[in-house]
């Protein structure tokens, strides 16, 4: 068998050390780096399934690039984006909007959310940690969205779950806007 070549392992996130970083992103104001090891890159490869902690950086990249870019008098709009740990949260309060917000209210990632400022708000959800769907409280479009990229498949959708979720976070939202107001 052929051996494999330094340039196959960096490549090929299934060869080598599971804990090796291959990947690392960058932050722009903070120079934190956010490293990318194989294994979570393997959860990628095909036949893999994405992992809550990728989420995570990458909606803490967008979540920096948003903060840079929305200045006054740009377009663009500005955006929150909410780690998969929402979702844990939802769980543990049974569902209960008020609990929900009493709970998180002190929590490191609420404490940047602010109504009134924010225009969208997007919370992954993995129900099961098989498949990622996003839910988008619109303020800005007064609506709440629900977006699932296998709503087709009938062995992953379930829409029961998504109106489950699209009335829950109309019931957080109300219970969080009398709370701070």
């Amino acid at each position: 068998p052929a051996q494999n070549t330094f340039a196959d392992n960096l490549t090929n996130p299934q060869n080598g050390d599971a804990n090796e970083v291959i990947a690392e992103i960058g932050s722009a104001s903070t120079k934190d780096v956010l490293p990318i090891t194989r294994n979570e890159m393997r959860r990628l490869w095909p036949m893999g399934w994405l992992v809550g902690v990728l989420v995570d950086k990458f909606f803490s990249l967008l979540q920096e690039r948003n903060d840079l870019a929305n200045r006054p008098g740009t377009s663009l709009l500005n955006c929150w984006f909410a780690p998969t740990e929402f979702y844990g949260m939802y769980l543990s309060t049974k569902g209960n909007a008020q609990d929900f917000v009493e709970k998180t209210d002190d929590t490191y990632w609420m404490q940047w959310f602010e109504f009134g400022t924010h225009e969208l708000l997007l919370i992954p959800l993995s129900k099961s940690n098989k498949h990622f769907t996003l839910l988008v409280v619109n303020f800005k479009n007064r609506r709440y969205e629900y977006f699932d990229s296998l709503i087709n498949n009938p062995d992953y959708a379930d829409p029961k779950f998504a109106e489950q979720m699209l009335a829950w976070a109309a019931d957080w939202v109300a219970a969080a806007w009398k709370r701070r107001f």
